[in-house]
């Protein structure tokens, strides 16, 4: 399955269980996809990537 969100501007709360009730079940087959954000260092906090 495939998630896509917009922007978070760096506020990652959305991703929140109470939010985002489907990740309990995603796996490594899953993605999201977060179009057109932007950090400080231009990656992606790791604790947001599924490998």
């Amino acid at each position: 399955m495939v998630f896509v969100t917009g922007d978070c501007h760096g506020n990652f709360a959305r991703f929140e269980q109470k939010h985002f009730p489907e990740q309990a079940k995603m796996t490594k087959d899953d993605t999201v996809i977060i179009a057109g954000d932007y950090t400080v260092q231009n990656i992606m906090p790791k604790s947001f990537i599924l490998h």
